[in-house]
């Protein structure tokens, strides 16, 4: 038996990764959860468009086939919500004298949990539609967190999911990856997908002694020496090939071919190889897209809202999130043809959602009053800003004195989208506008005049949309619709926020609740429309509760003021 100690060179490189992953991408873990979350509820829906899935297949691509050759490498190296635990629990053992123990079938079946968490979000979340306020979670807690950055954000801890966060880094202190054991459902993913893997530890059953040194170093408290009877290899869903084991073995009996360290090192830097050349090739994509989407402008000068602009190509920059974002503006014929990106600061997942809807929105408007994108405002108004400066238009940018944290923004780290986040201004308002209806024309989502003067003041509304109720608060200035601001809503996310950016974009622009729905979220723009029409004292008819939902071509697409029978709308 070897006593010795000597220099564990896979557990030095493996530290080594997990440290760069926690600095460069501490959500990478969650995306992939929404990931998988944002393509199924897009094929069942009937809304899958590989334009803008791009991004989540990218991920995808990246982990899951590197998880089925080699297994749970992605858990063991390039989770920082692992590493968290992990770290917690390291520090935890230097203090105390002796580690405590799970009872073997206490913890079998505490294993079980993390796949009950996965089946409750399957069903409700991803199938149901159930929003979860990002102050429940846990996890958009440590996104918030784990930014040098965002120091202010250590408050969120006072929050809900604040204290769940605690309770979980409690936990890390007498079990090793708790969270990862236990509750984690993107563990659980890989728990399963991992079981079919080809790269497994193999285990000599003759070499064993059974002196369990294996079992007790295990980090997902797997029995290893219990492993391998028939196959001779450590086959467990569990394991996330931290090497622990082959590394504590005094009789040799574990191995991994290849090398333990190269195994870890190969895998970790394939995974994020691929994710960064998916990231790539997906911005193309959506760029081509946006670029082939023939969208069509209109510019009616001498309307509020409106550009009169010298030809040229102009530099501006906004404060989005986390810091800077820079864009290059190109004016042709006296018109917004183009709008380029130079650098950005905030994460990609939330900065790519506002880009692309409040882009397409100035072009399209030939303004930069524009409304923000759900779930993404920092990040809009920054984008917003940068435009404006770029063609010397004011714009106050809220993002300097409005708090982050709590609800209010992004959910960042890569966290779950799964509720709304945008910044409403504390207001009251006594009475509902009087407005003076005038005739306007029937887009075929209900009936309501299509222009009003309206009171000054702000004002609250609801609707009916998909799932739920639709909450905005609408504010009115010089006569005008100025801003809309969303309060709260029930639908899913990737159908609404479609919804959103397309609707509000369009009532601002015609001063008017007279507008087409958004093709393919039918449902979630007449609820949007409804909650402002009643807001503004406007009549709206809503067939979202007389009408069956559903795909198979029965949604009805009111794009250019007509019925499009066939679209998978909801």
């Amino acid at each position: 038996m070897d006593k010795t100690k000597k220099i564990n060179v896979t557990q030095i490189i493996r530290h080594a990764i997990q440290i760069l992953a926690f600095i460069l991408m501490p959500g990478l873990f969650y995306s992939v959860y929404l990931a998988f979350k944002n393509i199924y509820v897009s094929i069942v829906s009937g809304s899958f468009a590989w334009t803008s899935a791009a991004p989540d297949i990218a991920l995808l691509v990246a982990v899951i086939p590197v998880t089925v050759i080699w297994g749970r490498f992605f858990c063991g190296y390039l989770c920082s919500f692992g590493a968290m635990g992990e770290l917690i629990y390291a520090v935890a053992s230097k203090i105390r004298r002796k580690n405590p123990a799970v009872p073997e079938q206490a913890d079998k079946i505490l294993k079980y949990v993390k796949y009950a968490v996965l089946a409750f979000l399957f069903i409700f979340v991803w199938n149901l539609g159930l929003v979860i306020d990002s102050g429940l979670n846990p996890l958009n807690v440590f996104g918030l967190i784990s930014r040098p950055s965002e120091l202010a954000s250590f408050k969120a801890l006072l929050s809900v999911g604040g204290i769940l966060l605690l309770l979980i880094m409690a936990g890390s202190v007498f079990i090793e990856r708790f969270f990862c054991r236990y509750f984690c459902p993107v563990g659980a993913i890989f728990s399963l997908v991992s079981v079919f893997r080809l790269f497994k530890i193999k285990r000599e059953t003759g070499k064993c002694s059974g002196c369990g040194a294996c079992d007790r170093k295990c980090a997902m408290g797997i029995k290893v020496s219990g492993e391998g009877k028939s196959s001779g290899k450590v086959r467990s869903g569990e394991c996330i090939d931290c090497m622990k084991c082959v590394k504590t073995c005094p009789y040799k009996a574990l191995s991994a071919n290849p090398n333990t360290a190269v195994s870890g090192t190969a895998a970790a830097l394939l995974m994020t190889g691929l994710y960064c050349a998916g990231n790539v090739v997906s911005d193309k994509v959506v760029s081509a897209s946006r670029n082939s989407a023939g969208i069509v402008m209109k510019a009616e000068n001498g309307e509020a809202g409106t550009i009169a602009l010298e030809d040229g190509v102009y530099e501006g920059t906004g404060t989005g999130f986390r810091g800077t974002t820079k864009v290059k503006v190109t004016v042709s014929n006296g018109k917004i043809t183009d709008i380029e990106l130079v650098s950005k600061q905030d994460d990609d997942r939330f900065f790519d959602s506002a880009w692309n809807g409040v882009i397409d929105a100035i072009i399209s408007g030939q303004s930069t009053d524009v409304s923000t994108v759900s779930g993404a405002t920092f990040s809009s108004r920054g984008i917003i800003e940068a435009v404006s400066s770029a063609l010397n238009i004011p714009y106050e940018n809220k993002n300097s004195t409005e708090e982050r944290g709590h609800g209010h923004g992004h959910d960042h780290g890569g966290f779950d989208g799964d509720n709304d986040n945008r910044e409403t201004e504390s207001t009251e308002t006594t009475a509902p506008p009087t407005t003076e209806e005038t005739a306007g024309t029937d887009s075929g989502s209900g009936s309501n005049s299509g222009t009003a003067s309206f009171k000054d003041g702000v004002y609250e509304g609801t609707g009916t949309g998909f799932r739920g109720t639709t909450k905005v608060t609408v504010t009115v200035a010089n006569g005008k619709i100025t801003d809309i601001e969303l309060q709260s809503k029930q639908d899913d996310d990737r159908f609404f926020d479609n919804a959103w950016s397309g609707v509000i974009a369009s009532i601002l622009k015609a001063q008017s609740t007279d507008v087409s729905t958004v093709s393919g979220a039918t449902f979630s723009s007449r609820g949007i429309i409804e909650a402002v029409s009643n807001a503004l004292n406007i009549p709206y008819e809503n067939k979202n509760s007389t009408e069956e939902r559903g795909g198979h071509g029965h949604g009805e697409g009111h794009g250019h003021g007509g019925e499009g029978r066939g679209h998978h709308d909801r």
